[in-house]
C-alpha cells in the first residue's frame, strides 16, 4: 500500500514528463516575432530540421523582404546545426539581411558523436528541402562536408559566441551575446536540447578529467573509467571503453530502464564477461583527481578514476527562458490561472443550464428563446422543434462543434500525414455524432415514432453508448427493450469487439471521446505524462465499482440505491463526465474523463486486457525522438516501448488506439496487429 500510495506522489525524475516551449503551427513561441525550429521545437531528425530552417525564412521573407535599415537584421538566427545553417542559406539565398550565433562549432551536436558514428537521412519518404547536403554517412563526412559548405557559401555564422538575452524593443528585438549586441526583426531559435548538459552539483565536477561526451574511445586504453548515467548515451560509450579499459557505469536507478534493449542486451553480455561493472541505485557525491566517491545503501564506497564522464542528459535553458519571455507548454502563471478559472466557469453555465435549467440565474431565461429561433419552420405540435428542451440544444451546439473541430484535425492528422487511418478515424466520429447521437435520437424517436412519454426518447441513445456510459439507462422506469438492449450491448457487444478492436470505440464511436477528439485535439500534448500521472488511473476503478454497486442496489434494494443513484448523479454525471474534464481541455489535454473516470472506458480495457488481440508493435528503427509519447492523450511513455522493440495494448497500458503515435512517428517504427 505504502508503494502505491508513493507513486502517486513520486517526485523522481521521469524523462515522459519533459516539456517542451510552447509554439503555434508556424513554430512562433508565445513571444511575437521569435520562432523555435529543430528539436528544440519537438522535431528532431537532421532532414526534418533542414526542412524546418528552408521553411521558416520562406514564411518569413513576405514580410521581411522591404526592410531599408542597415543596422538591424531581418533576421537573427541562434544556433548553426543542421536548421540554423539551413535558415542561414535561404536567408542569404531570399536576400536577406541575416546573421547567426552559435555558441560552439559548426554543427556542435555532431561533433559531439563517437567516432565512426552511423548519421541517417530519415525520413526516408520526405523531401529534402533546400541545397544543404544530407545523405546517409558518417559523422565525420557529414562535419566534413558542412563546413566546407557553409566557408564557400559565405554565410554569415559567428561561432564560439552564445546568446544570452532576447528583448523587445518596439518593432525590433534586442539580443545580447557574451560579445555583442545586436538588433533584429525577427529570432529564429534552432539552439537543440542538448547544448546545456546536466550537472552532478558535487566536488570535482569541474576537474579536467571530467567531460560529458565521448569523441574518439580510441584514446582511452587501460583506463579505470567511471560514467554517470544510464541512459543510451551512458551505454553506448560504456560498450565502445569495455574492450581496452576497465569502465563502470553508476546511475541511481535500480536497473537498466532507459536504454534500447540491444544496448541492454550487449551490457548484461560484457557484464557477464567481467569486462563491464554497473553500481546500480548509487549516486556520486565527490570527484577528486584518482578517485570518485559513491554512495550506495548509506554506505560511502571509494573507487580508482582515471576519467570521469557526465552523461545523465541535458535541461532546457530554463534560466534563459525565463530571462527572455519564453513559456513552456503548459507552464503556470498568473494569466494561465485567470484562464483556467474562466474557462471552467464557461463550461460550468453551459453544464448547469443544461442539466439544472431551474437554478437561478437560468431559470430566468424564456423557454422559447431558442427554438423562436427557428419560427419559419412552425411551432406547432408537429413542428420538429416543438417541445425541444434545453438538452437538444446542447446536441444539437455540440454537434457542430464536433462538425468544425472535426475537421480541422481530418487535415492536421488525415490530410496533412497522408494518413488513410486518420482520415477514416476522425470521419467516422463526425458521422456517428451527426447521424447516431443527434438526428436519430431527436427526430426519428422523438417525432417520428412518437414515443408516448417524450422524456424517455433520450434512451435511444443507448444504441451506440453501452452501459454504464449511458448510465441511466437501465433505470428510470425503462422498457424491457432497453434493458435488453443494454445488457446485449454491455455483456457480449463490447467484449467481442474488445477482442479485435480494444479501446477503438473510445476514439472511432464514442460522443464524449469524440468531443475530445477534435475540439479537444488542440491540447492533446498537454496531457498529463509519466509515472505519477498512470498511477492516477485508479480512479476509473473506482466509478466503474459505483456504477455496478448503483445498479445493484437500486435493484435490491431500492431505498439505498436511490440514495447512490443521486450521489452517482450530481457527481459522476455532471462533474466528472462534464464539467472538470471539458473545462480542463486547454489545460490538460482532452482525456481527463476518458482517461481517469469513465467507467465503460476501463469495462472496455478489462475486456481488451482478458480477450483482446490488437496490439501496437514497434521494428528496430526507433530514434527516441519522443514524438510519439508527445502526442499520446492518455499520457502512455509511447517511446520506452517502441526503443525497445516492445509491445504494448490493454495488458500493460491504457491505449486507446487512436493511432497517432503511429502517424507521427517519423521512421514508421510502430503498426497495428491483430497476430499473436
Amino acid at each position: 500500500m505504502s508503494s502505491f500510495f508513493q507513486q502517486l506522489f513520486d517526485t523522481k525524475f521521469d524523462p515522459a514528463t519533459i516539456k517542451l516551449p510552447q509554439t503555434d503551427q508556424n513554430g512562433q513561441s508565445n513571444i511575437k516575432g521569435v520562432y523555435l525550429i529543430g528539436e528544440i521545437a519537438g522535431k528532431p531528425l537532421l532532414k526534418n530540421a533542414i526542412n524546418m530552417g528552408y521553411d521558416i525564412v520562406e514564411m518569413l521573407h513576405p514580410e521581411l523582404k522591404d526592410n531599408q535599415s542597415n543596422d538591424v537584421f531581418d533576421i537573427l538566427i541562434a544556433g548553426a546545426g543542421a536548421a540554423g545553417i539551413s535558415a542561414s542559406l535561404r536567408a542569404k539565398q531570399k536576400e536577406l539581411n541575416y546573421i547567426a550565433i552559435e555558441q560552439g562549432n559548426i554543427a556542435n551536436l555532431i561533433t559531439t558523436f563517437t567516432k565512426g558514428k552511423k548519421i541517417f537521412a530519415e525520413p526516408v519518404d520526405d523531401e529534402l528541402r533546400g541545397d544543404l547536403w544530407l545523405e546517409e554517412t558518417t559523422k565525420e563526412d557529414i562535419l566534413e562536408k558542412w563546413n566546407s559548405f557553409v566557408a564557400s557559401e559565405k554565410l554569415n555564422i559567428k561561432i564560439k559566441e552564445r546568446v544570452i538575452n532576447v528583448e523587445r524593443d518596439g518593432d525590433v528585438f534586442n539580443v545580447t551575446t557574451n560579445k555583442s549586441s545586436y538588433k533584429a526583426r525577427r529570432v529564429i531559435m534552432a539552439i537543440g536540447k542538448s547544448g546545456n548538459p546536466r550537472k552532478i552539483n558535487c566536488p570535482g565536477e569541474d576537474l579536467d578529467k571530467v567531460a560529458n561526451v565521448l569523441a574518439d574511445p580510441d584514446e582511452f586504453n587501460d583506463k579505470n573509467i567511471m560514467i554517470y548515467g544510464a541512459g543510451d548515451v551512458a551505454a553506448e560509450a560504456a560498450l565502445a571503453l569495455c574492450d581496452n579499459n576497465r569502465p563502470t557505469i553508476t546511475c541511481v536507478d535500480e536497473s537498466f530502464t532507459f536504454p534500447r534493449k540491444r544496448n541492454i542486451d550487449a551490457m548484461d553480455a560484457k557484464i557477464k564477461e567481467g569486462k563491464l561493472k554497473v553500481n546500480f541505485a548509487s549516486k556520486v557525491v565527490e570527484i577528486n583527481e584518482k578517485e570518485v566517491v559513491i554512495e550506495k545503501d548509506g554506505k560511502r564506497l571509494t573507487e580508482k578514476n582515471d576519467r570521469f564522464f557526465t552523461m545523465i542528459g541535458a535541461d532546457l535553458p530554463l534560466k534563459f527562458f525565463k530571462k527572455t519571455g519564453i513559456k513552456l507548454e503548459g507552464e503556470w502563471g498568473f494569466k494561465r490561472w485567470i484562464f483556467a478559472v474562466l474557462v471552467f466557469a464557461f463550461v460550468f453555465c453551459i453544464y448547469s443550464y443544461k442539466k439544472y435549467p431551474a437554478w437561478l440565474p437560468f431559470s430566468l431565461i424564456p423557454s422559447d428563446v431558442f427554438y423562436s429561433v427557428f419560427a419559419p419552420f412552425g411551432e406547432g405540435k408537429d413542428s420538429i422543434f416543438h417541445y425541444r428542451d434545453t438538452t437538444f440544444w446542447y446536441s444539437f451546439t455540440y454537434t457542430i462543434i464536433m462538425i468544425v473541430f472535426g475537421i480541422t484535425a481530418y487535415k492536421r492528422w488525415g490530410t496533412g500525414y497522408n494518413s488513410r487511418y486518420q482520415k477514416a478515424r476522425f470521419l467516422s466520429l463526425i458521422l456517428c455524432q451527426v447521424f447516431v447521437f443527434f438526428l436519430i435520437p431527436e427526430f426519428l424517436f422523438k417525432f417520428i415514432i412518437h414515443i408516448g412519454n417524450s422524456y424517455q426518447y433520450w434512451h435511444a441513445y443507448s444504441f451506440l453508448q453501452p452501459w454504464p456510459l449511458l448510465f441511466y439507462l437501465v433505470f428510470d422506469n425503462p422498457a424491457l427493450f432497453y434493458l435488453i438492449w443494454a445488457a446485449l450491448a454491455t455483456l457480449i457487444a463490447v467484449p467481442i469487439t474488445a477482442i479485435w478492436h480494444g479501446k477503438r470505440f473510445c476514439t472511432w464511436i464514442c460522443g464524449c471521446g469524440g468531443l475530445a477528439e477534435t475540439i479537444g485535439d488542440r491540447w492533446r500534448h498537454l496531457a498529463p505524462k509519466g509515472r505519477k500521472s498512470i498511477a492516477w488511473e485508479f480512479m476509473n476503478w473506482v466509478v466503474l465499482g459505483w456504477a455496478v454497486l448503483a445498479l445493484i442496489l437500486f435493484y435490491a434494494l431500492p431505498a439505498a440505491g436511490i440514495h447512490v443513484l443521486k450521489s452517482y448523479s450530481s457527481i459522476v454525471d455532471f462533474w466528472l463526465i462534464a464539467v472538470i474534464p471539458v473545462a480542463a481541455y486547454p489545460l490538460f489535454g482532452g482525456k481527463i474523463w476518458c482517461r481517469y473516470w469513465c467507467p465503460l472506458a476501463k469495462y472496455i480495457q478489462i475486456c481488451s486486457k482478458w480477450f483482446g488481440k490488437l496490439r501496437i508493435t514497434s521494428n528496430d528503427k526507433c530514434i527516441t525522438c519522443g514524438e510519439c509519447s508527445r502526442y499520446c492523450q492518455v499520457g502512455i511513455d509511447v517511446m520506452s516501448f517502441a526503443k525497445n522493440q516492445a509491445d504494448f495494448s490493454n495488458k500493460n497500458t491504457s491505449c486507446i488506439h487512436c493511432g497517432i503515435c503511429i502517424t507521427v512517428c517519423p521512421m514508421d517504427v510502430l503498426k497495428f496487429s491483430n497476430g499473436k
